[in-house]
């Protein structure tokens, strides 16, 4: 899907205003980045994000890391209060 990430936005930047152009762009919203860290929660096949992650590091001129975590974060910030759990609501009524 175009424009989920500031490397898949570039794939549409080329298009629209060429290689060079795309690329100075994406240095500078890339300028405070040094690294691009893959969190292995072990949640999911980490190869096929291992070498997608690589490639990009790689490309864009970034140092490739990969750190152990877990999904209790993410856990933590679904079940707590005032979080909204159920997109029911969202469905049209008919």
């Amino acid at each position: 899907m175009a424009g989920d990430t500031p490397f898949d936005e570039y794939e549409t930047m080329v298009q629209k205003y060429g290689e060079s152009k795309a690329r100075c762009i994406l240095s500078r919203m890339l300028k405070n980045y040094k690294r691009l860290a893959l969190i292995n929660t072990g949640r999911y096949e980490i190869e096929h994000y291992r070498q997608h992650s690589q490639k990009i590091a790689d490309r864009f001129n970034l140092r490739y890391e990969e750190i152990p975590g877990s999904n209790t974060l993410v856990k933590k910030c679904c079940s707590a209060p005032g979080i909204v759990t159920s997109w029911s609501f969202l469905r049209e009524k008919p």
